[in-house]
């Protein structure tokens, strides 16, 4: 396997781009890399395109990356459609990166782009069912239940939780709130150590001009806020966004021929799926699992 680098990046600033188009946010990502790499369209050989939620919202299937790339002159080459959910994008750098490492290609390009943003809230809220497996749904859900209620952790009451799962908030919300609770009660996690984290990702915030929300906020103000599920507040929660990102990657032979190269070399990329397990049966999760194969 040959040694990979990214050589270039772009992307743009995560937000609400109600007046963006899919083909307009990949524009300006890809634009903004091939400027970083100082390289043009011709010297990409290949590309890994990402995307999930473009053909619920507009009904395109099937070609979204080269619909999406055409109009910036990508024509010809082979370009390849993934669709991971939340590892969406970092698949498609991986098979960027196997196509270099396996010496297929030289320079190749990975994209991830995403707009979830709609007038009508709850599709969008909706969208994020397709993250499981649809046929499955009110069973996974009600063996989420049968943990929660196995726990030794007293919890605020509320009347209305669980009903506006998909409808005002993304079910996941749920789900991570879920896993929140099982941490607290098996390791003496708090809600408090829960804001300090936030806060912390809020402070980093203000120093990155692509972050959707640039506020500092204390750890006060984020447990005051108001309560999604519970132990997660709104400042706790991933918020809905809009953007795209984009990444150049080429072997160290074709990185010789760059002017300007501020090269990254890729120490590992791996990739895996989920397994069956047990709540409990952390060693078998997945972020573990490759984690240490990526050591």
């Amino acid at each position: 396997m040959r040694d990979v680098f990214i050589v270039g990046v772009g992307m743009t600033r995560f937000a609400k781009h109600m007046d963006k188009t899919e083909k307009d946010l990949t524009a300006h990502a890809v634009k903004a890399a091939l400027d970083d790499a100082c390289i043009e369209v011709r010297h990409i050989q290949a590309v890994w395109f990402s995307n999930s939620m473009w053909g619920y919202f507009t009904d395109q299937h099937c070609i979204k990356g080269q619909v999406a790339l055409r109009p910036l002159g990508f024509e010809g080459l082979p370009i390849v459609n993934v669709e991971n959910a939340c590892a969406g994008a970092s698949t498609a750098l991986h098979g960027a990166w196997m196509a270099v490492a396996s010496g297929y290609c030289d320079c190749v390009m990975a994209v991830g782009v995403e707009k979830l943003y709609s007038p009508d809230k709850e599709k969008t809220f909706r969208a994020y069912w397709a993250g499981v497996d649809v046929s499955e749904i009110k069973r996974h859900f009600a063996a989420w239940r049968r943990v929660l209620e196995g726990l030794t952790l007293q919890i605020p009451e509320d009347p209305k939780e669980g009903e506006d799962a998909g409808k005002t908030r993304s079910a996941f919300m749920d789900v991570y709130a879920g896993w929140c609770r099982w941490h607290m009660a098996t390791y003496g996690t708090t809600q408090r150590h829960l804001a300090v984290i936030a806060s912390k990702n809020h402070f980093h915030s203000t120093m990155n001009p692509y972050a959707q929300f640039q506020k500092d906020m204390s750890v006060e103000e984020i447990l005051a806020a108001r309560v999604v599920v519970y132990p997660l507040t709104v400042p706790m929660c991933a918020p809905v966004g809009d953007g795209a990102a984009c990444a150049i990657v080429c072997s160290k032979e074709f990185m010789k021929k760059l002017q300007a190269s501020r090269p990254v070399k890729i120490l590992a990329s791996v990739l895996g799926s989920g397994t069956n397990r047990a709540i409990h049966e952390e060693e078998k999760d997945i972020a573990v699992r490759l984690s240490r194969q990526a050591y």
